[in-house]
């Protein structure tokens, strides 16, 4: 009887044993795909954080471009509005006797 008990208790253990090998192996196959799968999935994200970059990149560069015409066509606008503003109160430039703007003409008085 001694035998026998001992016998099933050998074969509990094996069991287990075998049970437990299994899982350990499925848990490094899982374990595996998953370091894997977040490789990939780290390639992905830089490669799309790189083509982001590239794109924003151009993108400024053209607003940039865009801003900086945009700036002088202000620019411009406001130095003739101040330059009419002041030839209309007789404080412009008096090297000029006339100044054209459009169709009108206005004429300095010294």
């Amino acid at each position: 009887m001694m035998g026998s008990i001992a016998d099933k208790a050998r074969e509990g253990k094996d069991k287990v044993y075998k049970t437990a090998q299994a899982a350990k192996e499925k848990t490094q196959e899982i374990s595996g795909a998953a370091r894997d799968r977040a490789s990939d999935d780290t390639e992905c994200a830089k490669k799309k954080t790189s083509e982001t970059a590239h794109l924003a990149q151009s993108g400024s560069e053209h607003t940039k471009g865009f801003l900086q015409q945009t700036g002088e066509k202000v620019m411009g606008v406001a130095q003739g509005a101040a330059d009419s503003v002041k030839n209309t109160l007789g404080v412009g430039n008096d090297e000029a006797e006339e100044h054209h703007t459009g169709t009108t003409t206005y004429r300095h008085n010294d």
